[in-house]
């Protein structure tokens, strides 16, 4: 529990570094050019959510999609990674209450909230921004399904869990660079993110 809470704080603070490096490079920017800069929060996206009644409904349905997701992977993939999967890590904290913990920390703060900063917050909204919404959206949601293949061949995964993850984890990053825009905010895609990561977690114990 003591690494899984470490390493949530690392990635947590890393994301808000990088975040604040690239926010300074748009700062310096708009002063060579002189134009109004935005502040590190609303650049960033990282505001209140004007619908936060969405928010708790979000994080239900995605952790319920993140557990059959799991399960399809398991069935389709087998075991992903062994003990080099981070989500099998976290499942094995032991009982319920103690992996429900990890999986808060897992979901909520080192990938949801640090992912999220820099994937839909730094990233996603500059893509938005210089591109329009449909390229803009669509790259960073292949820019994050990417990622996670990545991470995947890091781990040793099978070649159906590629085919498997990229049908989960694109059309969920659209959505979400989706609602974010529309709400200015990356809270929509930031719960829907926690919610799937700890519905995995929680599906991987329970399997």
């Amino acid at each position: 529990m003591l690494s899984v809470l470490v390493s949530a704080i690392a990635q947590a603070a890393l994301a808000l570094i990088l975040s604040g490096f690239f926010w300074l490079g748009h700062r310096l920017i708009a002063l060579l050019r002189k134009r109004t800069a935005e502040g590190p929060l609303s650049w960033s996206g990282l505001r209140w959510s004007p619908r936060p009644g969405r928010l708790p409904a979000l994080f239900g349905a995605f952790v319920l999609a993140g557990a059959l997701g799991r399960v399809g992977l398991h069935h389709g993939a087998g075991s992903l990674g062994g003990d080099t999967d981070p989500i099998a890590e976290v499942a094995g904290l032991g009982s319920l209450p103690v992996v429900l913990i990890g999986a808060l920390l897992y979901g909520v703060l080192k990938t949801g909230f640090s992912e999220e900063l820099f994937f839909r917050g730094v990233v996603g909204r500059r893509f938005i921004s210089w591109f329009g919404f449909n390229v803009g959206n669509t790259l960073q949601a292949l820019l994050f399904a990417g990622v996670h293949h990545l991470a995947f061949a890091a781990i040793g995964a099978p070649a159906i869990a590629h085919v498997l993850v990229f049908a989960l984890v694109f059309p969920m990053s659209w959505l979400g660079g989706w609602l974010n825009d529309q709400e200015d905010s990356i809270l929509p895609s930031w719960s829907m993110h926690a919610g799937a990561n700890v519905g995995s977690v929680l599906a991987t114990w329970a399997l």
